[in-house]
């Protein structure tokens, strides 16, 4: 006698399998029956057909299911990202753009998937979007030694196929190496004062800003980009803004100092309204050298955002940290170890508190939203005591970038 609890009803000498021929993971009932999975989106429901030889009289047959392609079997799963369906095709494609994951994040990909991790597909290749506007991209760099790292020779060269024009303001380098010479349209070297703020100004001087839809401003103080740069100039979160970014924070530079919301500067943008107004003049007259770090953040970075918001502009990111969730203890607690108990005390006592620096925090939700980099000073300082270990094995599994760029960055530098 068939069990109540199975639905649709199975044929006397018949088996439920799967197009690879193998017994779909069912749960047993209390008769020790295998129980078939539900009909889902993916499945056809059976019909009805003609009486079979050994079915008893009077009782119709039906049509064994065709089961749809279902990431929880991996014998059944595609064996190619050409015949995945979209939902697990983003696994190798997503690339950190698209179509949402099922997992909450890449430090959650692990082994025993029944997918293999997106090392294994065949990397895509940075490309500019279809149409683009007309862009300029002012690139600071600054070394102590006066050299180019590999993955700041990367950086611009991935910058390339974006920009209309793009110049290379250099603090302490006066050589621009061999690699770039073909890349880079204008080569600005000066010395080490003002840091990126008077930099990114000398940059800009070379510019008809009039003629550009926008430029962009960025800087070697982050690795990447980690994957396709594309989607983050076609991105409708920054669309329509006027100054726009990679990552919105409120953090002040001390506790005294109220929250402000504000563009992180390793990487802004400044579109055709804003280039055209007066407050460009503006702001970029007032960019002078000042004497510490913490007073051109304050004076120029986060005055940057709050001028331009109160002169009317928009202002976005893609990842803004102002209105985003706190960070909740099940997102850091993979990176908690007993084999490192101070590291992860730290990270946990700090990641309750906000306002936090996003860039080096909440690295994972940077990739979740299509940011394409990881701040150097997440390794060299590690400020909230991150698993650095896991940060690595995540870009390895979800990014092209190549590792060896991090780790030769970081073995000259420390």
């Amino acid at each position: 006698m068939r069990p109540a609890a199975c639905s649709p009803r199975v044929p006397s000498g018949q088996t439920w399998r799967g197009r690879c021929g193998s017994t779909p993971p069912c749960s047993p009932t209390r008769s020790g029956t295998r129980r078939p999975p539900r009909a889902s989106a993916g499945m056809r429901r059976p019909r009805s057909g003609p009486p079979s030889d050994n079915s008893p009289p009077g009782r119709a047959t039906r049509r064994r299911p065709r089961f749809a392609r279902s990431p929880t079997c991996s014998r059944c799963s595609p064996a190619s990202p050409s015949r995945a369906s979209p939902r697990v095709a983003w696994h190798y494609f997503g690339r950190g753009s698209g179509r949402k994951s099922r997992r909450s994040g890449p430090h959650d990909r692990g082994a025993g998937s029944p997918h293999q991790p997106m090392n294994d597909a065949p990397l895509l290749p940075l490309r500019p979007p279809a149409a683009r506007r007309r862009r300029a991209i002012v690139f600071a760099h600054f070394d102590p030694d006066g050299g180019f790292d590999p993955h700041v020779v990367h950086a611009v060269t991935a910058y390339r196929p974006f920009a209309d024009r793009l110049v290379v303001v250099s603090n302490g380098s006066h050589r621009l190496p061999a690699e770039l010479t073909g890349i880079v349209d204008d080569f600005v070297p000066r010395s080490n004062e003002g840091y990126d703020f008077c930099a990114w100004k000398d940059g800009l001087a070379k510019l008809d800003r009039t003629s550009f839809d926008e430029i962009i401003c960025v800087n070697d103080s982050v690795y990447g980009p980690l994957f396709d740069l594309a989607p983050a100039f076609t991105t409708p979160r920054t669309a329509a803004a006027d100054l726009w970014g990679m990552v919105v924070s409120d953090q002040p530079t001390s506790r005294a100092m109220p929250r402000q919301r504000h563009l992180q500067s390793w990487f802004f943008g400044m579109r055709r309204r804003l280039l055209e107004s007066s407050w460009y003049d503006r702001f970029w007259s007032g960019v002078r050298p000042l004497a510490t770090k913490r007073d051109v953040i304050e004076r120029f970075e986060i005055g940057l955002s709050a001028s331009a918001i109160e002169a009317g502009f928009t202002v976005a990111g893609l990842y803004d940290a102002s209105r985003a969730s706190q960070v909740s203890l099940r997102e850091v607690l993979p990176q908690v170890s007993l084999l490192a108990p101070r590291r992860s005390w730290r990270l946990v006592r700090k990641s309750r508190r906000t306002p936090h620096n996003p860039s080096e925090l909440v690295w994972w939700r940077l990739l979740e939203a299509g940011v394409p980099y990881v701040k150097i000073g997440l390794f060299r300082v590690n400020h909230y005591g991150i698993d650095l270990g896991r940060v690595v094995a995540a870009l390895g599994r979800t990014t092209p970038y190549d590792l060896g760029l991090i780790h030769r960055h970081l073995a000259r530098c420390g």
